[in-house]
């Protein structure tokens, strides 16, 4: 696993994490497109806390998004890259004391394999 980040600390997400199988990485501007591919369908969201994204709730996730970097302000929010192309999202956040990730949303298309869960066992360990 290799870490690209300067100056981490235990509560500050890096800026990309690969392991021998995908990449953990903070949001940039253009994943909306990625993401909107599975949280837009219905199928998807019907187990998530929100409707079906349209590309302006993309938009706006996103940016949001990316200023949740630091548990200590309250939450940490990373993508799932496999191959390239955005395939999931992990959080977590401060829950008292401890933290606590929420539940990652995998595409219909991983063909069986939860790669974001991989994710967030991954990620679990570096924050």
């Amino acid at each position: 696993m290799d870490v690209e980040d300067a100056g981490m600390t235990p509560t500050t997400a890096p800026v990309t994490i690969r392991t021998d199988r995908l990449v953990l990485r903070t949001y940039r501007p253009g994943d909306h497109q990625d993401l909107l591919t599975f949280y837009g369908r219905s199928d998807v969201c019907r187990y998530l806390f929100n409707e079906p994204w349209s590309p302006d709730d993309a938009r706006e996730a996103v940016q949001t998004r990316m200023s949740r970097r630091d548990l200590r302000a309250g939450a940490v929010a990373l993508v799932v890259e496999y191959e390239g192309r955005v395939v999931g999202s992990v959080s977590a956040w401060l829950v008292d004391e401890s933290g606590t990730l929420s539940t990652p949303s995998a595409p219909p298309k991983s063909g069986g394999h939860s790669r974001p869960t991989s994710a967030a066992e991954d990620s679990r360990r570096k924050l």
